[in-house]
């Protein structure tokens, strides 16, 4: 049982690492960093970002979106996107740049996801979505 777990905690530290590659090839990819230069509010961005990490969560964790709305059905677009970046290994420094908002109001909003969306406290919401 204990070797499991330690095999277990390997894999999820390699996936960490690889998915910390991917934020910052999405965040310095050429023409996302230029829309991100050039962002006027519209959600040609947002909705760009959402599709590259809807097709990396597919690849890496099959059943994570589906799981995800079972546990939380009423989670909006933005919190969804929250919960996909961080499953990903995004920083706070990295969802806050690519959503156009600060750093603090990333921790604001993992808060309120945790609180609001899983009804949970104590708990962050990287090990919430640890466990999905």
């Amino acid at each position: 049982m204990l070797q499991k777990g330690e095999d277990d905690f390997k894999r999820y530290h390699a996936l960490r690492n690889s998915n910390k590659k991917l934020s910052e090839r999405l965040i310095e990819t050429p023409d996302l960093h230029k829309m991100i230069e050039d962002y006027n509010g519209d959600n040609r961005t947002l909705d760009l970002i959402r599709v590259e990490l809807a097709k990396e969560l597919k690849l890496l964790y099959p059943d994570f979106a589906k799981k995800l709305n079972k546990l939380a059905p009423k989670m909006d677009d933005k919190d969804r996107l929250i919960c996909y970046m961080l499953k990903l290994n995004f920083s706070n420094a990295d969802i806050a740049k690519l959503l156009f908002i600060q750093p603090q109001t990333v921790s604001q909003y993992k808060s309120t996801i945790v609180k609001e969306r899983f009804k949970q406290e104590g708990t962050t919401l990287e090990d919430l979505l640890y466990s999905i």
